[in-house]
């Protein structure tokens, strides 16, 4: 917290205060966020070639970062050309995206990270998969960096009846917040404690979460760790429909 950095603050609350950031802009933010974090990865690729552009490995490297960083801009600019007001859903499993992020994230061969994983039987759900992987994405690298001499790391979900509700926990053993930090900073945009970061992270992880109808909820104690728990509706009745998007406004 003593290290807060806050980008454009007093703009931000006046937007957020007058209620005049609708869709488009939130959308539009989570979106830039992600390419700008597509280009860093290239320029960084680029920067680096000309030391070792000779290392077999590193050009082995190079190729798998173009290719990723180009497929993710390809991605996202077909969400703005598409409608930057809108979210694609289609019938997608939780456990799959879950386990996609584990792996992309290499977390069962990460040194001194113990991974715990428990999977309930979740039917499938009316999901963007590409924004709701990039939400468990942030949870877990916002878990890693908050243990960077090692811990546990513990990923689950389940449904819980009545209301038809699909959870999702992460959790780790890390420095932990305190709930001043929660209530007053963690989900805030242009609010971060990296001097390179935007910010956005976890606020478009709020967003993408609300847009689908769901909530996100923070339990954490300073050197007690920290739980994301992700609550998204569940309703079969969905599936199979011609029903692909839908006005954010309508979430």
């Amino acid at each position: 917290e003593a290290n807060l950095i806050t980008e454009n603050s007093f703009l931000v609350e006046i937007m957020l205060e007058s209620g005049h950031m609708d869709s488009f802009n939130r959308l539009a933010s989570i979106i830039v966020h992600d390419l700008r974090g597509a280009v860093a990865k290239l320029s960084l690729s680029l920067h680096n070639a000309s030391k070792y552009y000779y290392d077999p490995q590193f050009r082995e490297d190079l190729l798998a970062t173009i290719s990723h960083s180009v497929k993710r801009i390809q991605s996202l600019t077909e969400k703005i050309s598409e409608s930057p007001t809108s979210l694609e859903l289609k019938p997608y499993s939780i456990n799959q995206i879950l386990t996609e992020v584990v792996d992309e994230l290499r977390l069962r061969e990460s040194r001194g990270i113990k991974l715990k994983e428990k999977y309930g039987d979740i039917s499938l759900l009316m999901l963007d998969a590409p924004f709701i992987k990039r939400v468990f994405r942030n949870m877990v690298i916002n878990a890693l960096e908050a243990m960077p001499q090692g811990g546990t790391i513990e990923i689950s979900s389940y449904l819980k009846s009545p209301g038809r509700i699909v959870y999702v926990e992460i959790r780790d053993t890390g420095v932990g917040m305190t709930q001043n930090f929660i209530d007053n900073h963690l989900f805030k945009p242009f609010v971060t404690t990296k001097e390179k970061g935007l910010g956005l992270a976890l606020y478009s992880a709020q967003e993408i979460v609300r847009l689908h109808g769901g909530e996100i909820e923070v339990e954490s104690r300073p050197g007690h760790g920290t739980m994301f728990r992700i609550k998204l509706p569940f309703s079969s009745r969905d599936l199979g429909k011609a029903m692909t998007r839908k006005p954010l406004g309508q979430y």
